[in-house]
């Protein structure tokens, strides 16, 4: 056993401290704890170890305000102060993009709300369980009540407990909260079953949610049953008159959990797109549309591309009577075509999964557009791809707590031509 301080938080929500000359790394710590841990797996330049006391806790730390944040893997971060939280994820960017941008500041956007904000969630089902998995484990944590979900969802998690659970139904249950066209608050949901009957879980949750679709795997086949698509506006108090048209989703399409975070996210990427001053705008992983209305406003047109089927058919949706024009394809593949086509943009706006875009950055750099604002959800794989495009120099730098209670931050970098810079 040994005995050390923490310091800091990782990305990945360990507490971090030293021993030896070597990193620690302690789930559960808080900045300051005084703590006693055994030594579970030691590498060559770090050290994994277990928390088994907290000998004298930190200014980081607090009491966390759910019951079961000990055990639920949902919310790593509930026992940090939080505070303590915001300065974590900005020291976290900071220093994930230290190499590639070491003059830039990083100006941290705090969220409003450190609970209930949730409009999104996924949960694991299991005969007479709901909830989510256990930290680093498969182990399933029943959840009766999760302080982190907006009050719809955690009112539709109680109505959907009465209903699915002891119904001999596994799967996962992926819920959506947002308004339909006159207003009204409602929750759609998508149940993918694994064993159980598909039809008749559908038919548990009716008049429980608003729509549901229910999915199962047969034979290498999928079975559906039930409302594929629900429009829920995903409209918040907190977006500007400008861009208030609803913007349509489903359970099944990607959409920030944060719906007072997300208002924030399109603002700072508008003006982070005013700054570049966009003719042609070329978006990649475009989703639903959450960006592509701010980048028509911005820009006189706009090409956004994005792969999946279901979401594209969104994004034309949201994007009805704007100058932009939809192509559902492969990032790669659809700036291959666009450079066989002689097609230049300006700007570019990409907002790629967690796993970032290395497979971009050489087509970027061929195509040479003036700016590229990136959003992104891994601070690491943000700066692993601003590092593969050496011809831009980072100018700008927000980022977002996104996700209070956990170490999820989104970051949005403005890269602009050193070419153009220069002349």
């Amino acid at each position: 056993m040994h005995e050390l301080t923490i310091d800091s938080l990782g990305f990945g929500g360990d507490g971090v401290g030293r021993l030896g000359g070597k990193v620690v790394f302690v789930p559960r710590a808080a900045p300051g704890d005084r703590v006693r841990v055994r030594v579970l797996r030691e590498r060559k330049g770090f050290i994994n170890a277990e928390l088994l006391e907290v000998l004298e806790p930190g200014a980081g730390r607090r009491t966390a305000p759910c019951a079961l944040a000990d055990r639920c893997g949902g919310c790593p971060w509930q026992h940090v102060a939080e505070r303590a939280q915001g300065e974590a994820k900005r020291r976290i960017v900071a220093d994930a993009l230290r190499r590639v941008a070491p003059d830039v500041e990083v100006t941290m956007h705090a969220a409003p709300e450190g609970l209930g904000y949730r409009r999104r969630t996924r949960l694991a089902l299991h005969g007479d369980r709901l909830g989510y998995r256990a930290a680093s484990s498969r182990d399933l944590i029943d959840v009766a009540r999760c302080p982190a979900l907006a009050p719809a969802l955690d009112a539709a998690l109680e109505s959907l407990r009465a209903v699915l659970c002891g119904r001999g139904v596994v799967g996962s249950l992926s819920l959506l909260a947002g308004r339909d066209a006159a207003g009204l608050e409602r929750v759609h949901a998508s149940l993918r079953v694994e064993s159980g009957a598909a039809p008749r879980a559908q038919a548990l949750c009716v008049g429980v949610v608003a729509g549901a679709v229910v999915e199962q795997r047969k034979r290498g086949d999928r079975e559906r049953a039930g409302v594929e698509r629900l429009d829920i506006s995903l409209a918040a108090a907190e977006q500007s008159a400008s861009d208030a048209a609803p913007l349509w989703c489903s359970a099944e399409a990607f959409s920030q959990a944060n719906a007072a975070q997300d208002a924030a996210l399109r603002a700072l990427v508008a003006e982070h797109l005013s700054e570049a001053r966009p003719r042609r705008l070329l978006e990649l992983h475009a989703g639903i549309g959450n960006l592509t209305r701010l980048a028509a406003a911005a820009a006189d047109e706009v090409i956004a591309v994005e792969r999946s089927a279901a979401a594209c058919e969104l994004l034309r949706d949201n994007c009805a009577g704007l100058a932009v024009e939809a192509r559902c394809d492969d990032a790669l593949a659809a700036c291959e075509a666009l450079s066989a086509e002689g097609v230049a943009a300006d700007v570019v706006l990409l907002d790629p999964p967690r796993s970032g875009c290395a497979e971009l950055c050489e087509v970027i750099e061929a195509l040479a557009p003036r700016y590229v604002v990136y959003v992104s959800c891994d601070p690491m794989t943000l700066a692993r791809d601003i590092a593969r495009l050496p011809r831009y120099a980072v100018t700008r730098v927000d980022a977002l707590d996104m996700m209070p209670q956990t170490y999820h931050v989104e970051t949005i970098a403005s890269l602009a031509l050193r070419e153009a810079r220069a002349r």
